[in-house]
C-alpha cells in the first residue's frame, strides 16, 4: 500500500512538473530537473534569456524543487532591475509544508 501511495504521488509529481515547464516554455524559461545526488530529492535548474545565471534549488519533489528555483530566480530578476513575465503557479500548494 505504501509503494502504491508514494507511486500516485510521484507520478502526479512528475506531470505537474511537466504542465510548469510547458508554462515556464512559453515565456522562454528554460526548465530541467533531476533527482539529487543521493536519490532522495530532486534538483531543479531554471535560466531565463533575461539573465545569464542558471538558478539551481533543491527540493523534496520535482515541485517543491521548481518552485524554490522560480522564486529565486524571480528575486533575482527584481533585484537587478529586470522585468518579470507573468508569475507562473511555481508549486503543487500541497507540498509547501
Amino acid at each position: 500500500m505504501q509503494t502504491m501511495l508514494k507511486t500516485l504521488r510521484d507520478d502526479h509529481d512528475e506531470r505537474w512538473a511537466r504542465l510548469m515547464r510547458d508554462e515556464f516554455g512559453r515565456r522562454r524559461w528554460l526548465l530541467s530537473w533531476q533527482r539529487d545526488d543521493a536519490g532522495e530529492g530532486w534538483v531543479a535548474r531554471l535560466s531565463c534569456p533575461q539573465l545569464p545565471e542558471t538558478v539551481e534549488r533543491q527540493g523534496r519533489s520535482r515541485c517543491h524543487a521548481i518552485g524554490r528555483a522560480n522564486r529565486a530566480l524571480t528575486a533575482l530578476l527584481q533585484a537587478v532591475g529586470r522585468e518579470v513575465p507573468h508569475a507562473v503557479a511555481d508549486d503543487d500548494p500541497r507540498d509547501r509544508v
